[in-house]
């Protein structure tokens, strides 16, 4: 975790162009996306075409099940799991299929222990996993790097919500919470009305963009009673790719293990230290599904300065979304704007939702939870809001309610 920035690119470098000689012989995927092409070196990443979850999703649909990604024999393969891919905006086909060997899971596992220690997980932790593990690769990986770390990990899922919290979670007292932000609120408002406690002192929260944003952390730990908040950053395809250390300032990339471009969106234009754009990332290890170049839909900056910590990894800053409507316009969506808008007025806060449609996309708002006299006001904030993020305020008159994770 601290290596000289030159060993890291040189590292980097190496095992790029082994990588992506490994996929020439045998992803048929990219074989015939990069058509004898290949890198000898960072400079000729950008070289390289993007790959979309689109295009994934595609590919599995007209030649199933992997659509010529799977790189291993099928024997070769541990592990098999499934992400939703609702996000990619293709109907009917929303079921990413996943793959990994062994070889994956042990590499992927330790990443993951190597971020849970620098959130601060340690021997003396339990930690509940709260999500849906049926489908999960991730949370396989989640389970293992956690007890990498010495905690004593374990999984409940996310159903039976009130069992777990007046039984399942008060006997085991856990010390961490492995969650989504939206879940950790409900759950803590769900505690509060039973009168229960849980001695909780870290929440490590993904999947969302909240956590990194200052008034959805502070209304998370001030529901937790002061518990530390850390953003851990990770996707089904790839484990996990970055997490937050004890400075709270940006979430630390694992450079040995992927590559991190950030791209302008529409020229797809590959930006430097500082400036927004969509997360690219390169897996340099990965067996069964290797992805080069994948577009991930986050918006985020880079920052590559020293850490106080001592961590010499690129430093991500998880500000938004990409999306696309449905006549393939891209919409950046800058969440942390919205949220700390929103947060101007405590009646409006986390009751949003951003919709992309065909024309557009639109920033809804619910008014019936609101006083007559405060609609005005509200709407008013929530136009800076809309603004703020280049989208149009729609107000309705109340919005679907989702308590395990914000879709």
């Amino acid at each position: 975790d601290a290596l000289l920035r030159d060993q890291l690119q040189d590292h980097q470098s190496h095992a790029l162009e082994r990588q992506v000689k490994r996929i020439l012989g045998s992803s048929p995927f990219y074989k015939m996306k990069l058509a004898g092409g290949t890198v000898k070196d960072l400079e000729g990443l950008e070289a390289l075409p993007l790959t979309s979850r689109v295009e994934v999703l595609e590919a599995q649909a007209s030649d199933p099940a992997w659509g010529g990604l799977l790189s291993v024999p099928i024997s070769s393969v541990s592990v098999i799991g499934f992400s939703n891919a609702i996000s990619a905006g293709l109907k009917g086909r929303t079921s990413l299929r996943l793959a990994a060997t062994s070889g994956d899971m042990r590499t992927r596992v330790g990443t993951a222990s190597r971020a849970f220690t620098m959130a601060g997980s340690g021997p003396e932790d339990g930690t509940a996993i709260l999500g849906e593990v049926a489908r999960s690769l991730l949370h396989h990986v989640f389970l293992g790097g956690l007890a990498g770390t010495g905690s004593t990990p374990f999984q409940t899922g996310r159903g039976l919500t009130l069992r777990h919290a007046r039984h399942t979670l008060p006997s085991m007292a856990p010390t961490q919470i492995l969650t989504h932000p939206t879940y950790a609120l409900y759950l803590a408002q769900l505690l509060e009305e039973e009168g229960l406690t849980l001695p909780v002192e870290r929440l490590f929260l993904w999947g969302e963009t909240g956590p990194s944003v200052t008034t959805v952390r502070r209304t998370l730990e001030e529901a937790w009673n002061g518990a530390m908040v850390r953003d851990i950053y990770a996707m089904e395809e790839t484990g996990v790719l970055a997490a937050e250390c004890d400075q709270a300032n940006g979430l630390h990339g694992f450079e040995d293990a992927f590559i991190y471009e950030v791209i302008d969106p529409v020229s797809e234009e590959v930006l430097g230290p500082g400036e927004r754009g969509e997360l690219v990332v390169t897996s340099l290890g990965s067996e069964a599904m290797p992805l080069l170049r994948y577009r991930t839909g986050d918006l985020v900056m880079t920052d590559d300065a020293p850490c106080p910590c001592g961590r010499t990894h690129i430093r991500l800053h998880v500000i938004g979304r990409v999306a696309r409507t449905g006549n393939a316009e891209v919409i950046v969506i800058e969440q942390a704007k919205v949220e700390n808008l929103l947060a101007r007025l405590s009646s409006l806060w986390g009751l949003y939702r951003i919709v992309l449609e065909e024309d557009g996309a639109f920033l809804e708002v619910p008014l019936a939870a609101l006083d007559e006299d405060r609609q005005a006001v509200a709407i008013n904030t929530a136009l800076l809001a809309a603004r703020s993020t280049r989208v149009d305020l729609r107000p309705v008159k109340e919005l679907p309610v989702f308590n395990h994770r914000a879709v």
